[in-house]
Order: structure tokens, then sequence, then C-alpha cells
């Protein structure tokens, strides 16, 4: 086989809705079609296409052109990236089942608190790296890659590699000077095999060179510690003090008041003052709050070096620093505070102080000034940027971590973040390059759309977004605005998206999105009286003959068509709220008459018997829908190290609703509605925070990506067990304790509390 292969050459030029002509290699492969007689059943299933001996395709280098920018098919990303980033991937996953099978008499909690602990503590670790540890050298204007003597330990590489698949966020820190990130061009992919052992997985002891920098710029040991104890400590700011006065804390308390805990409080040494972490947000806003009206009262200076609330820097649309915009946005949402009685705090601790540390007051104030009442998620995504505040960074880590995780697990169970798994045979890392390449052609002609990748596609995605420099640059060369990246965006809304983006694809490459097994909707049919009575007397007739039209874009190998599930792992769950559910039941009924007519159109031949459709039948036996994991009971405490959106339990994926305002479902719970950061759904397009000239907010959400969560996972995208599916009672016990005993009981009174199956049409 010819591995050096590149994925095919195809134009976005044309804006037909009929797709355009393929050009693929000149030994483009046959597809081997098993021959076997029809089965005796109504609705056969597709005969097994076997794997050709040559799936690739050959010849010359191609090249791929959207909006008329021609690039190399290897420009955005390489193979070698992709499979170094699934050696990473691998590592994380290996890291996670070390620090959950650790075992002792000082070993406390269920297995997911101490993943949950233990990336809080690696957060902490890449805090201060970035804060103390990167090369002093670093230039935005003149970045550079990192050599191996300056790279971090895995566990703050796994918080850097969330912190980069969040870009928006990512830049608008660089560019305020959070951090000095932007001086190095991307994640080391290339390093991957000095860093992890790539048969085993685990990371490779360092130089000493390597380990005495960390150890000796960060002030920490290179190894985290798998396990914590009552013991550890760390160091956080008090919120009371006007000079914030530097406290150290326990990482966890036998009261559940530790820092990494949902219950979080401590007292000030100095100040004698009692404070938790909503405290410390409320502290680090009014701090940013007295600073901007400053420099909102000040005309003079440079108006890109002045402070501007987080998250409001960026152009809601390019993505690019707009400080024009930035200060009219920050001059209407902090009207209440350029208020006689509100001038007279020039301290953020007495302004913090006049609203009792309360967030609720704080939100209040600010959604008077965009003349909000309820919903205000425009305030609410501001309000996440500063739910870490003690940290250089406008994101909480640990719950992206989290998600993360879904999105690992899955190709765990594609076997894709296996040792080696690609070093003989690249073609699916080809078809992931090339359908990447589609995807963005597509995106490229609905640039006000809410696109949503599958599995395959967003490993692609998430890979390119690692070199974040080459990302930003090039989404706004070609693409004409930079494209976002979120991690959190409520499951209907992600749903109903990713079915708009089947129907595009359809529409321009000719192919289905996916074959994994979920239903995909009828094909229309075209209103043709004369060809209806013709049927009539004619009978029965045959359907067309199954042919592959794009065999680089989707494959026919019954093994290929996990890859093709949607891409869920930053899917939120509202649990506890009826509108939620309401909207979730309806899918599932769609879902339903979607399988059933599909079948009725293989039945009666009006669609090819081993075709597309009959494909998805045969799948959909034990598969997984994709957004529809199930919902675990909202009476159970959730894991919660850092705040309602980090449920360690479920992948940081599941929200307790019943405090959210049932309208609208874009509030509390979603960082965004925009899957590929550049629709409007229902809101303005791009991330951040934007007031049009009339005053009115124009775009307050973020973009996303989606994977893990629904399908199964372990060999087929169906085939396995879901992570959310019914488990036993002993299962609980060992994983849950008490909490485990309660699930345990509920499931076996017969389940009514739980939704264990996750399926439409409870299938599986």
């Amino acid at each position: 086989m010819n591995n050096s292969a590149p994925p095919p050459v195809y134009s976005a030029d044309s804006r037909n809705e009929a797709p355009p002509a393929f050009e693929p290699g000149p030994s483009r492969p046959e597809i081997l079609i098993d021959s076997k007689p029809p089965h005796p059943d109504p609705i056969p299933p597709p005969p097994t296409r076997i794997r050709a001996p040559d799936d690739s395709t050959t010849g010359s280098p191609p090249t791929l052109i959207i909006n008329s920018k021609t690039l190399g098919p290897f420009d955005l990303i390489t193979t070698h990236a992709v499979k170094a980033h699934l050696v990473f991937l691998g590592a994380f996953a290996r890291l996670r089942a070390e620090v959950k099978s650790q075992k002792g008499v000082d070993v406390r909690g269920s297995t997911d608190e101490l993943w949950a602990i233990y990336l809080a503590r690696a957060v902490d670790r890449f805090a201060a790296w970035i804060s103390k540890g990167l090369p002093t050298n670093l230039d935005a204007s003149n970045a550079r890659w990192l050599d191996e003597n300056e790279l971090p330990p895995l566990d703050v590489l796994m918080a850097w590699h969330a912190y980069l698949l969040n870009p928006r966020v990512y830049y608008e820190d660089g560019v305020t000077g959070k951090s000095q990130l932007l001086g190095i061009l991307g994640f080391p992919l290339d390093h991957f095999d000095k860093i992890i052992d790539v048969d085993t997985l685990a990371a490779l002891h360092p130089s000493l060179e390597r380990q005495q920098r960390f150890e000796s710029l960060t002030g920490q040991p290179w190894f985290c510690p798998l396990n914590t104890t009552i013991a550890d400590t760390t160091f956080v700011p008090c919120p009371r003090c006007e000079k914030s006065t530097i406290n150290e804390v326990c990482w966890i308390t036998n009261e559940k008041t530790g820092f990494t805990e949902h219950g979080f409080k401590a007292r000030c040494h100095a100040c004698m003052g009692v404070f938790n972490r909503d405290n410390m947000m409320v502290r680090a806003l009014c701090d940013d709050i007295i600073k901007v009206r400053i420099g909102l009262t000040h005309e003079s200076g440079n108006p890109e070096q002045k402070p501007y609330i987080s998250g409001t820097l960026l152009n809601w649309r390019t993505g690019q620093p707009d400080p024009k915009g930035a200060s009219r946005s920050n001059d209407i949402l902090l009207r209440d505070f350029f208020t006689p009685a509100s001038m007279k705090f020039t301290r953020g601790d007495w302004l913090a102080g006049s609203m009792n540390y309360s967030i609720k007051r704080l939100e209040t104030s600010l959604k008077n000034g965009l003349d909000l009442r309820g919903g205000g998620s425009q305030v609410t995504r501001i309000l996440s940027y500063y739910r870490c505040p003690y940290y250089p960074f406008s994101i909480e880590l640990c719950g992206a971590i989290l998600r993360q995780g879904g999105f690992i697990d899955k190709m765990l169970g594609l076997g894709w973040a296996e040792p080696r798994t690609f070093d003989h045979d690249p073609t699916l890392i080809y078809r992931c390059i090339a359908r990447y390449h589609a995807w963005l052609d597509v995106m490229s002609q609905l640039s006000r759309k809410m696109l949503v990748p599958t599995l395959d596609i967003d490993l692609a995605w998430h890979t390119h977004q690692l070199k974040q420099q080459h990302y930003r640059t090039w989404t706004l060369d070609v693409m004409g605005q930079f494209i976002d990246h979120d991690d959190k965006i409520e499951e209907n809304k992600l749903s109903e998206a990713y079915e708009e983006t089947a129907k595009y694809w359809q529409q321009r490459w000719g192919v289905p999105y996916h074959v994994c097994g979920c239903p995909r909707p009828p094909a229309p049919k075209p209103f043709n009286p004369g060809g209806t009575i013709s049927r009539i007397f004619r009978g029965k007739g045959k359907a067309i003959e199954f042919s592959n039209s794009r065999p680089q874009l989707i494959s026919t190998n019954e093994c290929d068509a996990p890859t093709t599930h949607p891409s869920e792992h930053n899917s939120m769950v509202i649990v506890g709220q009826p509108l939620f559910q309401s909207r979730r039941d309806n899918r599932a009924n769609t879902y339903s008459k979607w399988d059933k007519q599909l079948r009725s159109d293989v039945e009666k031949g009006k669609v090819p018997s081993d075709g597309w459709e009959a494909m998805t039948i045969q799948r959909s036996a034990g598969h997984d829908q994709g957004f529809m994991r199930s919902i675990p009971d909202p009476n159970l405490l959730p894991i919660v190290p850092y705040g309602a959106e980090t449920c360690a339990a479920h992948n940081g994926g599941v929200l307790n609703g019943e405090n959210i305002a049932s309208s609208p479902v874009d509030g509390k719970h979603s960082a965004g509605v925009c899957a590929a950061g550049m629709g409007l759904y229902p809101m303005a397009p791009m991330g951040g925070f934007y007031i049009g000239p009339m005053g009115t907010c124009a775009g307050a959400s973020n973009g996303a990506c989606s994977v893990g969560g629904g399908g199964g996972v372990g060999g087929a995208c169906g085939g396995g067990v879901s992570t959310y599916r019914l488990v036993t009672q002993d299962i609980l016990k060992q994983e849950y304790g008490r909490l485990g005993r309660l699930w345990g009981r509920k499931l076996k009174n017969g389940g009514n509390n739980i939704n264990g199956r996750g399926t439409w049409g409870l299938r599986g």
C-alpha cells in the first residue's frame, strides 16, 4: 500500500446545490461487495463490505480549494499530527485510569472524586507553569515552538490541551496579557515520542534538565500526587482583604469544605473574614470594574492597552480585538456602576462589600446596564469568565478536561487511541482529514449556520486547533472570520444543529454525513402524480443500484461506520427541567418515525436493499442514539469540584436545571449555541459580548464542537457499552459508596428516577 497518499482533492468554488464532480486519484480502488443472496426477512441487512486490499487514494499530491484559496492537503494537519494527537489522548486515558485505581487507607471518595481532585491540582500546576515556568523570551509577534526541555509534565500538558480547545478564550487571554502563551506556536505534538512511551502510553521519565527547570521555576514537584489527603494544601487569595492576602487552605477536608470541593470556604488569617469561591468571583469582577471605569473616563492612551471586562474585547463576529466596540459595550454594561452612589467605591473590596459579595446582586447590576429582565445569558457568559479568578486564564479548566474525557472515551472505543493503531494503514486518517476539509467547505458556504462535527471530523478539528497561531490565521484568512470551538452546549440545540449539518452535507457532497446507526430523516419525495399512477399499474419496481460516489468521504466498510457517529462531548444534559425533557421526548418520537419510514422504504424497494438506508437500519440494532444519553436522578448529589458545570460523575456534562429559568434554555447552563462558532442559533454568531449601535445585545455566544456521550464505546459506535447505561448495583456500590446504594435501590424499585437506556425507541 502506498502510505504516503494524501486526502483527495475537491473544489469548493461551486455554490450549486448539486455536489461537484469529485476527482479521485488515478487508481481509484474498487469497493468489494459481498454477493450473498437476499436475506429472507422483509428487510434484509446490507451486505458487509469487505475492506479492499488498497482502500487509499493514490497519485500525485492533490490540492484543496476553499473560498478560492488553494492549499495543499496537509497544510492544515498531517497524518503525523493526528497520530501524535491520538498518542496524547491515549496517555491522558492511561493517566486517568492510574488515578482512579488508587487504593489504600488514605484514599477517600469515589473514583470520579479522585479524578476531579487530581484535575484540580493539575490545573493549579498549569497556572503555576504559565505564570512562572514559561521561557522569558516568548513573543506573540515572533512565536516559536517549545524545546523538549521546556515542556511541562503530562498532567500540565493535559490542562494546556483543554485550554487550546477553547481558542477564543485562549486568544483573548493572551491579548489582554494574562499569559504569554501566544508566544508558543502550539501544542508539542512533534515531541510526543520524547514525552510518551508509544508502546505503553505511559509518560517517559524526563531528562534531568527538564525536570529541574520545571521544579525550580514553578515550585511544584515534577510528579503530581495521584492521591490527595487532608494534609495537602494550596494557596489562595482572600477576596475580603484590600491586598488579597494569600492563605494556605486544604485541598480536601473531612467537612467537605476543601478547595476542590463544592462547599469550599476558608477563614483569612489576616482579616478573619470567611470567604468562598463565589466571594472570590465577585471580588475579581469588581477589581476589573474599577479598572475599566477608570479607563473609560480617561480617553487618553492606546485603546488596545486599556482594561476591559473579560469576554468583551474581541469582536463578536470576526474574533479580532475591537477596542471601540469593547468600550461601547463596557460603557453600557457598567451603567449601574457610574452612578454617584457607586462611584464613591474606588477599590475592588469596597465595591464588592457594597454588594455583600453577592453574585446575585452583581448579576442584577450588570443586567440593569443592559436593561435585561430575566434570561440574561449575556451576563451569565461574562460571569463564566470569572469562575477561576485566581488563575491567569478565563476558563474553568477542570470542567473542560472532564468534558474532553468523553471524547477520549470515544477514541478508545474506536480503538484509535491504542498504541500504533495506524502505523501500517493510515487510510482512516486520510479519510478523517478529507472529511474535515469537506466539512470546512460546507461551513464556508454557510457562514451563519451552526455546524456540528462527527467523531472523525472532530478529531481533525481538534488537531488543527492545537496549532493555535496557524488555526487562527488560517480561519481568518480563508473562512473570513475566526471559528471558535466551545465545549458546552445544551443537548437539544446541539442535536438540532447536527441534523441541519447532515442535511447540508448531503446536499453538498451527495453522500450521507453518517452511517453509524443513528437514524437519518427520509429523503423528501418530489410530487409526481404521473409517476405515482405509473407505479400503481406497473407494480413494485426495482430500486436504483447502490453506488458510493465519494469513497474518500464515506466508507461502506462496516468497521469504519462508528467513526461517523455525532461528536457530542460538549453536550450538556439538564436534569429536573420540564422544558428540556419535553424537547428531548419530541426528538425521541421523531427518531422513531424516521426509523419506521426507513424500514418501510427498504421493504417496499424504494431504496437499494444494500444502500445507505439499509446500512443504517442494520447498525441501529443496539446502537446508542446520538444526543440521547441517559439522564441521572436529579435527587443524587453531584460530585462538583468547581461549581454546577463540572460534575465529575458525568464528564462535566450534566447540570441540575431545577433553578434554571424554563425559557430560554440557553441561559445559565449553556456557554454557547454555535457548534462551529459561526451561527445564528438563535442569538448572534460567534462568542464574546457585543453591544450594537442602538444599545441592544447583538451576541453573546461561543462556538462549540461536540463529541462523546451518547454512542456506545468498545469496538463500535453502537456496539459497545455506553458510559451512561444502566449499571449493576454492585458496580454502583463500588464506585459511589452510599450514593451507589441509594441509586441501586432506586433502580431495584423500578428505576423511575433514571432513564437508563439513553437510546431512542428504548433500543440497546
